[in-house]
């Protein structure tokens, strides 16, 4: 009776998958009025991550930890943003 053995091995590289941010939807909001809504996102690896923005309109802020987006546009900010 014949045998052989060979050994081999099998390295399976971490793909890091990015963070995916949920829909945000279209929202308005009048002058001098309080807009606010909480940034919702999924990680399919269970990494922790942060929210973070460039280019806010000057007065606009968001909390990298818990993904809440606060701004009151003044009389001068009545225009479209759009969010990429």
């Amino acid at each position: 009776m014949r045998t052989d053995s060979q050994e081999w091995e099998i390295n399976v590289d971490n793909t890091n998958r990015p963070p995916v941010l949920d829909a945000i939807g279209d929202r308005t909001v009048a002058e001098n009025t309080l807009l606010d809504f909480t940034l919702t996102a999924t990680d399919e690896d269970n990494d922790d991550f942060t929210f973070s923005a460039t280019g806010l309109p000057t007065g606009a802020e968001l909390n990298e930890d818990t993904g809440v987006f606060a701004w009151t546009p003044d009389f001068t900010q009545a225009e479209t943003y759009s969010v990429i």
